[in-house]
């Protein structure tokens, strides 16, 4: 599926107060994607990752977030969006589990 044919649709008090950074499809199910949202929330710029579905329209529809990290830096935040676009399932796997028992707080070195 080309990105311009893609078509999603975000709760207004998502999209009125957080920037959309991007909408990945997953590559085995095109029915479930993740769409990510940042904001600067008490001097942490935060990611956002939110669970997506294809609904009947064809129209990708926000169903729930999944998970939220935040970042003392922008770059930081950039440096770890790259890397989360590249992910495995076993990375993220490992990464979440490593955080659950952190204050949720992730640098990237």
């Amino acid at each position: 599926m080309e990105n311009m044919d893609i078509k999603a649709s975000f709760p207004n008090e998502i999209s009125e107060k957080m920037l959309f950074e991007t909408l990945v499809i997953s590559p085995v199910n095109v029915n479930i994607g993740i769409s990510i949202f940042t904001e600067k929330k008490n001097g942490h710029h935060v990611l956002r990752i939110f669970q997506m579905r294809l609904s009947e329209d064809e129209v990708y529809e926000m169903i729930q977030e999944l998970e939220a990290f935040a970042f003392p830096l922008r770059s930081d935040l950039d440096q770890f969006l790259e890397k989360l676009l590249e992910m495995s399932g076993l990375d993220m796997l490992v990464l979440l589990n490593t955080l659950q028992k952190s204050n949720r707080l992730f640098t990237l070195h």
